[in-house]
């Protein structure tokens, strides 16, 4: 038990909290300042200044302005292929992040094998066009779940 006297050491993670705190409330007090510093390097350093450009333009060719403006998502590019998140998917589908997932589970949407570092799951432009060609299908009842299924695991790559 804490108080009464008793000090027990902090685990790693009360450690890594209390420094985290610490942290925020120092950026608060000292945003300001902080601020006017970087701009004032920016503007005197050609070479801070250079490396805050090239990081810019790192974060830019990485992750590609939507092609849709009204759709939130971003890109990956890898060589010279994009690659899509789940939240593109479920947009042009129609449905929501979770339901796509669902729908992944069950097997009607195949997994995609394609991840980034953080495990994200990435569709291909070829994917995305094939699901929501299905889709159209499936909702314009033309087409039943099991047939939608099957179509996309036939053409899938």
């Amino acid at each position: 038990m804490r108080g009464f006297g008793v000090k027990v050491p902090l685990s790693e993670l009360e450690k890594d909290a209390k420094i985290r705190k610490y942290n925020r409330m120092y950026y608060v007090k000292k945003r300001e300042n902080l601020l006017r510093r970087k701009k004032e390097r920016y503007k005197v350093d050609p070479a801070y200044r250079n490396r805050q450009i090239a990081r810019s333009k790192m974060y830019h060719d990485k992750y590609v302005k939507p092609e849709h403006p009204g759709l939130a998502y971003k890109v990956k590019k890898i060589g010279e292929d994009s690659f899509f998140t789940i939240s593109y998917l479920a947009q042009t589908l129609g449905y929501s992040q979770s339901y796509v997932r669902v729908l992944e589970k069950e097997g009607v949407i195949p997994q995609t094998i394609y991840t980034d570092s953080r495990k994200w799951r990435l569709y291909s432009k070829a994917q995305i066009e094939l699901c929501v060609m299905a889709f159209r299908e499936y909702v314009g009842d033309r087409w039943t779940k099991e047939e939608c299924s099957e179509y996309l695991h036939k053409f899938w790559g």
